[in-house]
């Protein structure tokens, strides 16, 4: 019997399933000819076809076996010249990429990675990308010792200890090439190729490591360990930035900075393994690059969130894990929720916790109660607009001056006792001079600065007013022995003026967070003091005003009609009440708006314009009103950036409490919440402080009223409602409640639905195995992106600061930047006090040293020696810089305060020196004091004296001794108060610093991580003690080590450099 296949192989079936089937065509025959009578006799068809028939089929499986022939690349102009070169190139690069690939496996045979105190995290393996793989293979040969270039190596190791240990100032390439310490930096194009490479290096080897990490992890399975939980913890946000996205060549500078989309983001990593009844959970932060989109849709953020996910082992290690949730915060913009739905559906094995921003809501929260007073915003944001102009602040002060004259009225003696004038001038304090906590200790110097300058204004405004009375329009001064006019008016102008108009009105960004009160603190001083303002601005804005005291037409209530009961009582008519109550909100006549033909002139004439007529109209009780609500929500907001912030995570870490305390814990406690609830609460009940009598109308209490019930409102509908559903409640098990386990399912969100099938009992939700999830958990919950926002911050500040008088830098010069500053920071993150104020590069270190250096004194000394005869002028002169090298001192700070302004020459300095020989025992204590912090500041790189207007000064001129005196006690306190919050933030720094090294973990965690997964002994370095609190649990925080593959980076580019030359 015939073999079958034997048949298929001969039959027409092969033929059709055969390569050369596809490349054969039918050509159509042409017309036959008209044949003889007499055929043509030749060789029979047979069953292959005739003799043209198989010379096709072998011409066309020849051409299908055969390579494709490349095509020489020609120069064409066309398109089809230009892919044929990119082609060629390609393939080029494809066949060195092999090359190399195969060389380095080669070289690898030879190596010994199988060292007994080898790290685990830097072994080789074959994972991740080939340049990945390459890297690393580069960082474990320099790691086990190949014989290198020491030069080049040395040179590397300086460079990449200054790039990751300490924090780099903002500056040019060409200044930083100034201070090169090698051939790595010692021109601004090696600088920037460097910081390029560094960046990239730092990129790959941080996701190979993690890599590297995810194996030991698996290994650690393998003998016996369980993977309870593996989180992905992500944030991010976008920003427009103006940027030069890509130049044309290397060093285009001619290409202009365009507006786009920077997308941040923040990629953290948790893991939680358990062995014989031990625990250890261990998170990491891996550094991200900043991307750029011309439109942030949820395609884009999709594929930026997908690469920042790329971590080699990632997604076989989630194969065995028990419960896998990816944690994301980020603002609720529609397009990041359609975004993590997309990620989602991507791979649904995944639990999905998606949190949305606390300090949005909060702000949002703010903005909502604001917009009831949207007319007067406007108006004040016109009035900080007009006073941008240089000489607006003096012009102000001079007004301001003109109508003290015609208002001040001197008595001589003890003004009459008034125990409700003195009430309500202490109300007007409380209003508008209370502690500012701006930016919540995030930037303490602006807001310690802030707070000396108010308690100075107290000081001072209670000398001079201490008899007056704010509601009305004359001032009362009342002096203890007579004086002439001419010398109240010069101390009024030199000791008054200064603290009523410190600075220019702030701006009331309604973009922003914070700064908001400042800008209506400003306003209602002004205000509420005798209604300065009404009469100053509209002067200084050149605006006709009626002139003289306002009669009992202009809203004034009488002395028995100016309280909030009387109102109460229907003794005050009310006014004509608009709808909803915002009869002042809406200026009659708007000013005119600038447009694109306006010049800046008429711009700046349009907002005087504007700001005369919002001060005529006496805004100062609706500013009032919303000042004591926004105080309510400012609190808020203070405590969630506190929360937010990395001194609150220090602070809980260092209490040695048995109580686990985390962001999410805090939240579920809610003593904030509570105390704005019983603060809301007691305003509805009370009566506002610091209301002018003319305000005391039906038209203020509904707008009072308005807004305590909209801030009531949207903090229940954004922030209460969130507190009290779930997740939040989940963690309460950790507490003991266990309302997750007898909730409706309908009010359970996904990840609350995940931990009720793990532990469904009370006693399993009470074991130690569901304590450690939810601890695990709870530890990297976020509640905001408040750090993305700052980051944000700094990095426009960083391009402002670059881009004065020069280009704006690059994208990939930005984000090279980013990436490394977030590595230095967390290298420094355990470091002890003294260690972080050390790598900050301050103005000595980006700026030759005034002092005598080692070089000079050596020079010195051999000049000295060469020429014996000018010995006495070399000491004249060596002493002469010793003494100058020394900053601060009594005198100097005698001289900083008093010859401000001033022409030093002979005369003035005589006088200078009459004055500092005969001070007071108090000033002279005072100046000492002021030296002594000056020399301070000085030896720590700062300026001893920097430059201040006189207002924040805390020096009058021409003052009474005794108010002098009470200043510099105050300033003696304010100083010392500043040293007690700095002492503060040291000891608890030094703390962290303490107890974070891995040596100083507890017995019980030791134990714990030696028998979950015993890390090698040259590893322990980069794994650092996350909490004091003595539970059960080891939490540990692993900083990757990418100073191998920077180091890497630096020496390719030390060597490139040498070759050269």
């Amino acid at each position: 019997m015939d073999n079958p296949e034997e048949d298929f192989e001969d039959s027409w079936a092969s033929f059709l399933s055969s390569p050369s089937a596809d490349a054969f065509q039918l050509q159509p025959q042409p017309a036959r000819e008209a044949c003889s009578s007499q055929p043509k006799r030749g060789r029979p068809v047979g069953s292959f076809g005739g003799h043209g028939y198989r010379r096709d089929m072998k011409a066309a499986e020849a051409a299908a076996a055969a390579p494709a022939p490349v095509a020489p690349v020609v120069p064409s102009r066309g398109s089809e010249g230009c892919a044929r070169a990119r082609a060629a190139k390609a393939a080029k690069i494809a066949n060195v990429r092999q090359q190399q690939l195969d060389s380095d496996e080669l070289r690898l045979q030879h190596l010994d990675f199988d060292q007994p105190l080898q790290s685990g995290l830097l072994q080789y393996r074959r994972i991740g990308s080939d340049l990945q793989q390459k890297l690393l293979l580069e960082a474990t040969r320099r790691l086990s010792g190949e014989q290198t270039s020491s030069t080049s190596s040395n040179a590397s190791n300086a460079y990449v200890q200054k790039l990751l240990h300490k924090l780099r100032p903002v500056m040019s390439f060409t200044a930083q090439a100034v201070h090169g310490d090698s051939d790595i930096d010692d021109n601004r194009h090696n600088a920037k190729n460097s910081l390029l490479r560094a960046a990239a290096a730092i990129m790959d080897g941080a996701k190979m490591v993690c890599g590297n990490f995810f194996c030991v992890v698996q290994g650690a399975m393998q003998n016996g360990a369980e993977l309870l939980l593996l989180v992905k913890k992500r944030r991010y946000d976008e920003t427009p930035l103006r940027l030069r996205a890509k130049a044309r060549q290397e060093d285009d500078d001619d290409e202009k900075a365009k507006p786009m989309k920077v997308i941040q983001s923040e990629m953290s990593v948790g893991v939680l393994l358990k062995r014989c009844d031990k625990f250890m959970f261990v998170k990491t932060v891996l550094p991200s690059q900043l991307h750029v989109a011309d439109a942030v849709t949820a395609e884009t953020l999709r594929e930026c969130q997908q690469r920042l996910e790329d971590i080699p082992e990632l997604a076989r290690l989630a194969l065995n894990a028990r419960l896998k949730l990816q944690l994301v915060v980020t603002d609720r913009a529609a397009s990041n929720i359609k975004c993590e739905s997309g990620i989602q559906l991507h791979d649904a094995t995944w639990t999905k916790a998606h949190v949305f921003c606390k300090v949005h809501k909060v702000a949002q929260q703010q903005s909502a109660t604001s917009k009831l007073c949207d007319g007067h915003i406007s108006g004040l944001v016109s009035l900080a607009l007009g006073m941008q102009m240089a000489g607006s602040t003096n012009k102000m002060r001079k007004c301001l001056m003109v109508v003290l004259r015609k208002r001040v009225r001197v008595h001589v003696g003890t003004p009459p006792l008034d125990p409700a004038r003195d009430e309500y001038r202490k109300e007007v304090y409380d209003l508008c001079l209370s502690k500012c906590c701006t930016r919540a200790d995030r930037a303490e110097h602006e807001a310690q600065q802030a707070n000396r300058l108010r308690q100075k204004q107290r000081l001072v405004f209670e000398h001079f007013f201490h008899g007056s009375d704010f509601r009305q329009y004359f001032i009362d001064l009342f002096i203890p022995q007579l004086r002439t006019l001419e010398d109240i008016w010069k101390e009024l102008e030199t000791s008054l003026v200064p603290y009523l108009l410190p600075h220019r009105c702030p701006m009331f960004h309604r973009s922003r967070w914070t700064g908001g009160d400042l800008a209506l603190d400003w306003m209602l001083l002004m205000s509420l003091t005798f209604d300065l303002m009404s009469e100053v601005v509209p002067m200084w804005a050149g605006a006709d005003i009626p002139s003289g005291p306002p009669g009992h037409a202009a809203g004034a209530a009488e002395a028995e009609e100016d309280c909030w009961e009387s109102l109460c009582q229907d003794l005050v008519p009310s006014a004509e009440v608009g709808e909803g109550g915002q009869q002042q909100q809406h200026l009659a006549a708007e000013a005119e708006v600038a447009s694109e033909r306006l010049s800046w002139a008429e711009f700046n004439a349009a907002m005087k314009k504007k700001a005369a007529e919002f001060a005529i109209r006496k805004p100062a009780g609706a500013l009032a009103l919303l000042r004591s609500v926004m105080e309510l929500n400012f609190k808020l907001l203070y405590h969630a950036l506190h929360v937010s912030s990395d001194a609150w995570q220090n602070e809980q870490a260092a209490k040695a409490s048995n109580v686990p305390c985390s962001r999410i814990l805090d939240e579920y406690a809610g003593k904030h919440v509570h105390r704005f609830a019983d603060e809301l609460q007691e305003a509805f009940m009370s009566v506002p402080k610091a209301i002018p009598p003319a305000a005391c109308a039906r038209n203020m209490r509904t707008l009072h009223f308005r807004l305590l019930s909209r801030a009531g409102a949207a903090h229940h509908q954004l922030l209460e409602r969130f507190r009290c559903a779930f997740p939040t409640q989940m963690f309460g098990a950790l507490l003991g409640n266990t309302s997750v386990l007898t909730a409706k399912p309908c009010l359970l969100d996904e990840l609350s639905t995940k931990v009720r099938q793990m532990f469904g009992t009370p006693s399993l939700l009470g074991s130690a195995e569901a304590r450690a999830v939810l601890a695990s958990i709870a530890e990297l919950w976020e509640l905001d992106i408040a750090a993305i926002e700052a980051k944000h911050a700094s990095v426009r500040r960083a391009l402002t600061s670059r881009g004065v008088q020069a280009p704006q830098p690059f994208l990939s010069v930005v984000s090279a930047d980013f990436v490394v500053q977030q590595c230095a920071r967390q290298n420094l993150q355990h470091s002890s006090w003294k260690d972080q104020q050390s790598a900050r590069l301050g103005r000595f270190s980006r700026r030759p040293q005034t002092s005598v250096s080692d070089s000079q004194k050596q020079n010195a000394a051999d000049s000295d020696a060469e020429e014996a005869g000018h010995e006495s002028e070399n000491k004249k002169k060596k002493r002469k810089q010793e003494h100058g090298s020394k900053p601060g001192g009594k005198w100097k700070a005698f001289c900083a305060v008093n010859a401000k302004g001033k022409q030093i020459n002979k005369e003035v300095g005589k006088e200078l020196s009459d004055q500092y020989h005969n001070l007071q025992p108090e000033d002279d204590a005072w100046y000492q004091e002021l030296g002594e912090m000056a020399k301070a500041a000085g030896l720590a790189g700062h300026k001893p004296f920097p430059k201040q207007p006189a207002a924040e000064q805390g020096v009058l001129v021409h003052a009474p001794e005794h108010l002098t005196s009470a200043l510099c006690a105050l300033g003696s306190d304010l100083r010392k108060q500043s040293a007690a919050r700095v002492a503060r933030s040291k000891q608890i720094q030094d703390a962290i610093s303490d107890m974070a090294p891995f040596d100083k973990l507890s017995p019980e965690h030791k134990e714990a991580v030696q028998t979950v997964c015993n890390i090698r002994e040259a590893d322990r370095q980069h794994f650092k003690r996350s909490s004091s609190q003595a539970d059960s649990m080891a939490m540990l925080h692993w900083i990757p080590p990418v100073a191998p593959f920077a180091e890497v980076a630096g020496l390719l580019l030390s060597v490139s450099l040498e070759s050269k030359v």
